[in-house]
């Protein structure tokens, strides 16, 4: 008799799964419908989400511009931001990007600069920054 796998979502590390649930709990099972015991990167994100195409490319991009090689993968601030920069350059230039999808990257933006907050990854920012400095959609800091 198989035994059936079973995956620790390990919600104390900056990894690419615990990114991804993270976001899913925060957004929205109907946004980000995740299967939480999925074993490879092309079944964590189920086909029942509402811009699916765009979900599936966006964590695509994060995945790949991180260099994972698997779920467990650590993912960093400033790579996950430059990548969503490039699917919002992507969308503002496209003819068939509804406002919804916009509104959806930024979401996906706002949650994933709460979960670098959260885990403090990258290069620590000093105190005295900290206070007037915040992550800014796509990741560029401001003041």
């Amino acid at each position: 008799m198989k035994r059936k796998k079973s995956v620790s979502i390990d919600t104390a590390s900056a990894n690419f799964r615990n990114f991804v649930v993270t976001l899913s709990d925060r957004i929205g099972q109907h946004q980000i419908p995740v299967v939480r015991d999925a074993m490879h990167p092309n079944a964590l994100i189920s086909s029942e989400a509402v811009h699916y195409d765009l979900v599936k490319r966006i964590f695509r991009d994060i995945y790949r511009a991180n260099h994972c090689y698997h779920l467990n993968a650590s993912v960093s601030c400033h790579t996950t931001f430059d990548a969503l920069g490039k699917v919002h350059a992507q969308l503002i230039d496209s003819d068939k990007t509804d406002i919804d999808q916009i509104g959806l990257l930024r979401e996906i933006g706002e949650a994933a600069r709460e979960f670098f907050e959260q885990h403090e990854t990258d290069t620590p920012v000093p105190a005295a920054q900290k206070k007037s400095a915040s992550i800014t959609s796509f990741g560029q800091y401001s003041s």
